[in-house]
């Protein structure tokens, strides 16, 4: 008459009929006991909720009113605190939730205490004798100070089907001096203890030392290595990245991982050798936005990713550093030349550095496939396929101007100094030059992406078209080169007249050249100046002139004629490329 067979109706039933009881999922739950008493039913789900059905006077369906339900409906009152039993008579119902434990979050945290630990479970409320007990799980060792320890909860929320959370209450773990498992158990009277059987583990506080490289890209994260003692993989290792004050307060967090090596190190207390594990965190760079860079940032780890431990007297730099460009973009290969390197964000690292790479100029490159995104998207889930290994490379150390250039000088030694190399490289005169790329590196041992093509260049004879023209200038002079250089926009030529003049001060002039190349030449075009003396010898006879593909000089060979011009007095003008 009241819905209480839970078959949707109040009609009477004189054969069995099967009862589904519904979720509030809209899935069929597993029931695992039924009752009935007064013209009402229950049922209690395997996951501890309550469904009530039938007659709802004096409130005895629990749903807040004397409404009859003729479906299993779920008692909202309860729902999540893991009923275990329950009694019903004509107008009231019992149940019984007791206290239990599910899950503790973290699961682990430092010796010194102090960590904020959350209870998940049920049968909780606002209790002021809620109490929590650490409790070794096996006996402690001899000599040990391990024994139980208690901390006072506190109430934190309800349980919330809809987000899939159980009731949450929260302790600060208390210090214990020997790392361990401990049992966590709860009471609500500070007495009754469940046996819920969760633990919580204790270990040593841990110790940072160092992180390698001591800076990286904002950009583009790569691998960090951090070392110190206490480490141990727990599967929730965090490390902090966090500004220092003063900036736009920016953080970041990245999962490590611990990984450990075997060393063979001496004891001087046994004075043998003895295999030692050491134990150390990997883990990649984040990412930071914003708009200031470099930024100064604090280090800190934590095992169980709550509590974290600082790098002290350490920080790490995060910077957004691109290269431009550099000045000049090519040099001899006999070597000296001061070299600028254009860009943005740098500052004063001490491994500031730079790599010119030069890739085997006989060997073609794999041409590039256009992919659409999707295929991108796909190779970024496998592992980057290393770049070819260069046929030869320099690295210099560079010095730190400002925040847009940084300046090196190129060795004088090394790299073309080898023989095989060189002919390798130049192996017949119509080969004046070669092309490399040029690189940064901050820490020392990462390069940043951007790269920068960079010309190493040879000394080479030239012919010069006309060889006289008037001290007044404007004459076109063309160098002609029998063999390939690269197009350089920084070709200048000097006609130099050295030594040449009675007061023995000697004079020359600089002017720009459009440099081009055909198959087998490369020709440099300029029109000369006006010379600003007139106190020029007679007898103008120098041994050579120079050449420069991008603002260093080269020794080269040269005619000198006798120019005459009707207008001035006769004068002989030396031209020397450069």
């Amino acid at each position: 008459a009241y819905g209480q067979l839970g078959l949707g109706h109040s009609d009477s039933q004189f054969e069995p009929a099967p009862v589904e009881v519904m979720g509030r999922d809209g899935n069929s739950c597993v029931v695992r006991e039924v009752k009935a008493s007064g013209n009402y039913s229950a049922a209690l789900s395997e996951r501890g909720d309550i469904y009530t059905f039938g007659c709802g006077g004096h409130g005895r369906l629990g749903h807040g009113s004397n409404e009859h339900m003729y479906v299993p409906t779920l008692m909202l009152g309860i729902e999540g605190k893991q009923v275990s039993h329950f009694v019903m008579t004509a107008k009231n119902m019992y149940v019984f939730v007791p206290s239990v434990v599910c899950k503790v979050e973290p699961p682990c945290g430092p010796l010194s205490g102090g960590t904020t630990v959350f209870v998940h479970g049920g049968g909780f409320w606002d209790a002021e004798d809620m109490t929590m007990r650490f409790s070794p799980t096996t006996v402690p060792k001899k000599g040990s100070n391990v024994v139980a320890r208690s901390s006072q909860g506190t109430y934190v929320r309800d349980a919330d089907f809809d987000l899939g959370v159980m009731q949450q209450i929260k302790c600060n773990a208390p210090r214990f001096n020997d790392p361990g498992e401990m049992s966590l158990e709860v009471a609500m009277n500070g007495h009754d203890f469940t046996d819920s059987g969760i633990t919580y583990t204790y270990y040593a506080d841990p110790v940072v030392e160092s992180i390698q490289p001591p800076c990286f890209s904002a950009t583009n994260p790569r691998e960090l290595l951090i070392q110190g003692s206490g480490f141990y993989e727990t599967g929730l290792v965090k490390i902090r990245f966090k500004e220092k004050p003063g900036g736009e307060d920016r953080e970041e967090l990245v999962e490590g991982t611990c990984v450990s090596e075997k060393n063979v190190e001496f004891n001087p207390d046994t004075e043998e050798e003895e295999i030692v594990e050491v134990v150390s965190i990997i883990c990649n760079s984040p990412v930071f936005g914003g708009e200031l860079f470099p930024i100064d940032t604090r280090v800190a780890v934590a095992l169980n990713g709550k509590d974290f431990v600082t790098l002290p007297g350490t920080s790490v730099m995060v910077h957004n550093c691109n290269l431009k460009g550099t000045t000049p973009m090519s040099a001899p290969i006999e070597g000296g030349t001061a070299v600028s390197v254009e860009g943005t964000s740098f500052y004063p690292s001490p491994t500031l550095g730079v790599r010119i790479s030069i890739p085997d100029p006989y060997v073609e490159p794999p041409e590039e496939k256009e992919v659409d995104a999707l295929e991108i998207e796909e190779q970024k889930s496998f592992t980057s396929q290393p770049e070819p290994k260069p046929f030869a490379e320099i690295k210099v150390r560079a010095e730190f101007v400002s925040s847009t250039e940084m300046t090196f000088v190129m060795p004088t030694e090394g790299l073309f100094d080898n023989d095989d190399v060189y002919k390798y490289l130049f192996p017949n005169p119509s080969v004046l030059s070669v092309a490399a790329v040029l690189e940064a590196t901050i820490d020392g041992e990462g390069y940043l992406d951007s790269k920068i093509p960079f010309y190493f260049f040879r000394q080479a004879e030239f012919t010069l078209e006309p060889a006289t023209g008037p001290t007044k200038g404007g004459t076109e002079v063309k160098l002609t080169f029998e063999g390939v250089v690269f197009e350089s926009t920084e070709a200048v030529v000097t006609f130099d007249a050295t030594d040449a003049l009675s007061d023995g001060q000697g004079m020359s002039s600089t002017v720009g050249a459009v440099c081009t190349t055909t198959k087998t030449q490369t020709i440099m075009t300029c029109v000369t100046e006006p010379w600003k003396s007139d106190d020029l010898s007679a007898d103008l006879r120098p041994e050579g002139g120079s050449v420069d593909m991008g603002d260093e000089e080269a020794t080269a060979a040269t005619e000198v004629a006798e120019t005459a011009a009707a207008e001035e007095a006769p004068a002989e003008d030396t031209a020397a490329a450069a």
